[in-house]
């Protein structure tokens, strides 16, 4: 498939940034996926989830779009710690990893019913100490008109980044935005 975007650079710098967890970037195949659901789209807020364990990884990647769309991608890989790094290793170019999609789908954001928050806290500073100024907000589930849902992968109150906690943000006000929730 054809990528509409003439500015190819730029395009690959915007996926890579919005596919990218704190401490990992996705492998390409994750990237190239996100590229084809994101079409010519700007991309308006992003979050990843990265999970790995007994021989496998799981890369979860949700963006939204200026067009007013979620984008939800899932891939799992059948090798651990499984990143852009571990995939450039020589021995992945002759023997590629296998890959299997769990979800990947594009869908709009005004079919949203509800935005479902199921935790929030005081967030904290790098001492610990409250910030009053400031909620965590966790465990957050959007709901569509036709009765599907996602778990959206931006808990706060798991997060102790600062940069981290302002993606999701950024994330949760376009969705809001796009769907008046």
């Amino acid at each position: 498939m054809q990528l509409a975007n003439a500015q190819a650079k730029d395009l690959w710098r915007t996926i890579g940034a919005h596919c990218s967890s704190r401490h990992s970037i996705a492998p390409w195949r994750v990237q190239s996926h996100a590229a084809i659901l994101l079409g010519d789209h700007e991309v308006t807020g992003s979050a990843v989830h990265f999970q790995t364990g007994d021989d496998r990884s799981s890369w979860t990647v949700q963006m939204t779009t200026a067009d007013g769309r979620l984008i939800m991608l899932n891939i799992e890989f059948e090798h651990e710690r499984y990143d852009r790094d571990e995939e450039q290793q020589p021995i992945h170019q002759h023997q590629p990893v296998k890959a299997t999609v769990i979800e990947a789908w594009s869908r709009r954001l005004r079919d949203a019913a509800a935005l479902d928050i199921l935790s929030a806290q005081s967030a904290r500073d790098a001492f610990q100490q409250p910030v009053f100024d400031r909620v965590d907000v966790g465990e957050l589930r959007l709901k569509f008109n036709d009765g599907a849902s996602v778990a959206l992968v931006c808990d706060q109150t798991a997060m102790y980044d600062p940069d981290e906690k302002s993606r999701a943000d950024v994330f949760v006000a376009a969705i809001r935005e796009h769907s008046g929730l």
